[in-house]
């Protein structure tokens, strides 16, 4: 174990290689640029890149998705081949190839307010991630899987990797409540299919609320300490429990939503051991935090130091707040209009 007179100059180290860090990126940032600020002019774009989309579009539709395994082993390099072809198109071209999809399995009013509902997500996302000053993507729709928006710009800590991955439930869970409460109100005669809208919308977004690397939920509980982690999954079981109890499940039928919080929960307790394990590891001296960080799950975030405890609090409270608002949401959504 390091002696007390160590740890300054171990911090010291640590605070060199992230400003060393922040200034690598800045300076390449700034070869991109050009001169003048200026980006570099492209050449047109290319008919492969009309070919590549059409192609990628036309196989996620015939393979009914299955083709995102492929995709995904390729790091998605066909879909983001295609990006000369510009945002706008790019989005448009996935989105109609799930609204095919979605109206194929559905209806195609359903397809089409759940579509939607998905691109909210992804902007939601989108959004948080310029307020940080963040650049980003288009949304790039799955059919059968739902979107995702690329970062092209590294968070700087997990308090800004938690804001951008917090974005989307946000923002798909108001898009959802507008749907749900707008059907009943203004339209209670298609109540009907608004209700079944905003229930696969809280549904999803609860689902992308697990913690487990990928989905959104692991990116918002970066921040989350210990005690965060045990006293925010005590109080997500004691919500479960009532909701169970008050929601009569019809036999033969799951309830998807009680599972889903059943899932936070246990990957809940895995995620907390890990973040247990990695602070006593960084109790253990200052040359054992230094290269925690270096190696550890966090050694990419160059402002990690700079995180406060009440972004962590906010993170915890956020995250845990809005998975109980869903399940109950996706419960209450369930139940008939009077």
């Amino acid at each position: 174990m390091a002696s007390p007179r160590e740890e300054p100059s171990a911090l010291e180290r640590l605070r060199r290689l992230d400003q060393a860090d922040l200034e690598a990126r800045r300076t390449t940032e700034a070869g991109r640029t050009g001169p003048a600020g200026r980006t570099p002019s492209r050449a047109s774009a290319p008919r492969r890149g009309l070919l590549g989309t059409l192609v990628a579009v036309v196989l996620l539709a015939l393979t009914k998705g299955k083709a995102i395994l492929l995709l995904l082993a390729s790091k998605g390099g066909l879909l983001l081949g295609a990006l000369n072809l510009g945002k706008i198109a790019l989005t448009l071209s996935t989105m109609g190839a799930s609204f095919l999809w979605y109206a194929g399995q559905y209806s195609w009013s359903f397809a089409l307010g759940f579509v939607v509902l998905i691109l909210v997500h992804e902007l939601g996302h989108g959004l948080a991630a310029r307020r940080l000053g963040l650049r980003v993507g288009a949304p790039i729709f799955i059919p059968g899987f739902g979107a995702v928006i690329a970062l092209k710009d590294q968070p700087r800590s997990t308090w800004v990797s938690a804001v951008v991955g917090y974005g989307g439930p946000l923002a798909g869970t108001l898009g959802g409540l507008a749907v749900w409460g707008g059907g009943r109100l203004l339209a209670p005669g298609h109540a009907g299919l608004t209700d079944a809208l905003a229930h696969f919308t809280f549904l999803i977004n609860l689902f992308n609320l697990l913690p487990v690397g990928g989905l959104d939920g692991d990116r918002i509980t970066e921040p989350v300490t210990v005690r965060q982690w045990t006293a925010g999954l005590t109080a997500l079981a004691v919500v479960a429990t009532l909701s169970a109890r008050s929601h009569e499940t019809r036999p033969g039928t799951t309830n998807p939503q009680i599972l889903f919080a059943l899932a936070i929960l246990i990957l809940g307790v895995v995620k907390t051991l890990r973040v247990r394990h990695r602070v006593a590891r960084a109790r253990a001296g200052a040359h054992e935090r230094l290269l925690d960080r270096l190696t550890g799950p966090q050694a990419h975030y160059t402002e990690e130091a700079s995180v406060e405890p009440w972004q962590r609090r906010t993170a915890a409270i956020g995250y845990f707040g809005l998975a109980g608002l869903l399940l109950v949401l996706a419960i209450l959504s369930e139940l008939p209009a009077r």
